[in-house]
């Protein structure tokens, strides 16, 4: 027959903080969200672009047109989809105005290697490659969306310790460039992965507030 001793106030004490500590752990997945079905518009406030996020998600924004910079970010959880507007990166990289003024002027021969929105692209690279750790990305495409110009790349790596998928994209609008980022769990990029490009390939010039 078996004995069983009655646990001391120490070790009774010990088993309740590694219940405490323990027990968390299995729930330390990412939060289930819900596939988004409704979408309202968001205007960045120097008007260079328009974006149609989910409803319910959390939103925030800044920036005007005498700053040349603006930003719009929205996250649900381990989710986020984030815009930036610039003049300096537009002008930095031959685009926008830039571009117009060499057209102008009768060019500058081999001036440019690659496209203006390759070149932003390629710019930003390091600040992904810092921010998420074993970076990967593909080798991307250029593509025409309602706002301009685009050159898009899917990558995956890791933050902190969820290993995460998503897209960027560099879109040359106007006098402005506009830079494009979502990610999510590489678990939920099957279904978050088709929103997320909808929202990148519906993306269109905004209004000045």
């Amino acid at each position: 027959m078996m004995a069983f001793r009655t646990l001391s106030s120490n070790e009774t004490f010990y088993l309740l903080v590694a219940t405490l500590i323990i027990l968390p752990l299995f729930g330390c997945g990412p939060a289930k969200v819900e596939i988004p079905s409704k979408f309202i518009e968001y205007n960045l406030k120097d008007g260079t672009a328009a974006i149609n996020y989910p409803e319910g998600w959390d939103a925030k924004g800044s920036g005007s047109r005498s700053r040349g910079m603006a930003y719009a970010l929205f996250t649900k959880g381990d989710l986020e989809i984030r815009l930036d507007a610039s003049f300096a990166d537009s002008l930095a990289s031959g685009g926008g105005m830039a571009q117009g003024m060499i057209g102008e002027m009768g060019g500058v021969e081999n001036a440019m290697e690659l496209p203006p929105e390759q070149m932003i692209q390629e710019k930003n690279r390091a600040w992904f490659e810092e921010k998420f750790k074993a970076y990967e990305e593909d080798e991307g495409e250029l593509i025409r969306i309602p706002l301009g110009n685009a050159y898009v790349s899917e990558f995956s790596g890791q933050k902190n310790w969820l290993k995460i998928k998503g897209m960027r994209a560099a879109i040359m609008a106007r006098d402005r460039s506009v830079s494009f980022h979502a990610f999510c769990p590489a678990s939920k990029w099957k279904d978050f992965g088709p929103i997320y490009r909808k929202m990148f390939e519906e993306l269109k010039a905004g209004v000045v507030e």
